[in-house]
C-alpha cells in the first residue's frame, strides 16, 4: 500500500493482518488477490500485480476504477460475487483515531458488501500491450493456484471458479504496462451486466472506501 492516507494503510494492513487465517476457512473461496473497482463491478487482479499498480492512483481515477486495498478477496462459491473479507476484532473507531488533518483522501477498492465480477484478469504475454482476450482454459489453470483455501475445499473451489471464468470476461493484461489497461478496463467495468441482488444492497456506484470504512460514491 502507497497512501498518504493513514486511516487507508490501517484498514489495509488489519484486512492483511486477518489474512492469515484465511487458508483454514470454508465459508468462501478465497483468492490472493486485489478487487479493482469500476462504477458497476469489480475485476481481480493477481496481488502480484498490486506493487505495478501502487504508483497508478491518480492514473486509476482518471480511468474511473479504485484501486485495491487488500491482498486477498472472498469469492462467493454460489455466485459471481465478491463478500467482504471477515474482520479483527478492533477497539470501536481506532482508524479514525489515526486520522490527521493533513491526511490525502485515498479511495481504494474494499470490498464492504457484495460485489459483482465483471472481469478476471491474468498476466499477458509482454508484447502485446494493453487488454487482450485471454484462453479460459489458461485462466483457469492460473487462478486455481490462487486459491488460498484449497486444501480444505478441494474440487468445490476448482469448480466454482470454472462457473465464474466461462461467465464473465477473461482478459490478459501486461506487467510493464498498467497505465495502457487501465482505462480500457474502467470501460469494461462500466459495462458490466448489474448485478440484481447485489443492487439491493446499497448503490452500485458505491466500491472505493476510504480507510475509516465509509463508502463514497464515485463520480
Amino acid at each position: 500500500m502507497r497512501t498518504r492516507d493513514v486511516r487507508t494503510l490501517g484498514r489495509a494492513l488489519l484486512a492483511n493482518l486477518g489474512a492469515a487465517s484465511l487458508s483454514d476457512r470454508k465459508d468462501a473461496i478465497y483468492l490472493s488477490a486485489g478487487a479493482i473497482a469500476g462504477s458497476r463491478a469489480v475485476a481481480i487482479v493477481p496481488s502480484y500485480f498490486l506493487s505495478r499498480l501502487a504508483r497508478l492512483r491518480r492514473r486509476a481515477e482518471m480511468a474511473g476504477v479504485a484501486l485495491p486495498g487488500t491482498l486477498a478477496v472472498a469469492l462467493d462459491a454460489s455466485s459471481n460475487r465478491l463478500l467482504p473479507l471477515p474482520s479483527l476484532e478492533t477497539q470501536p473507531g481506532i482508524l479514525d483515531r489515526l486520522a490527521d488533518v493533513d491526511d490525502a483522501l485515498d479511495e481504494r477498492a474494499f470490498v464492504d458488501r457484495p460485489m459483482t465480477i465483471g472481469a478476471v484478469l491474468s498476466l499477458g504475454p509482454s508484447e502485446i500491450p494493453g487488454l487482450s482476450p485471454a484462453p479460459r482454459g489458461v485462466a483457469l489453470y492460473r487462478w486455481g493456484t490462487r486459491v488460498m483455501n484449497l486444501d480444505v475445499l478441494g474440487g468445490s473451489a476448482v469448480e466454482s471458479l470454472g462457473r465464474l471464468i466461462s461467465e464473465v470476461p477473461c482478459l490478459h493484461v501486461g506487467w510493464q504496462d498498467p497505465v495502457t489497461w487501465l482505462g480500457p478496463l474502467g470501460e469494461v467495468l462500466a459495462h458490466a451486466a448489474r448485478d440484481p441482488v447485489a443492487q439491493t444492497e446499497g448503490p452500485v456506484g458505491v466500491y472505493a472506501s476510504r480507510g475509516s470504512g465509509n463508502t463514497r460514491t464515485r463520480r
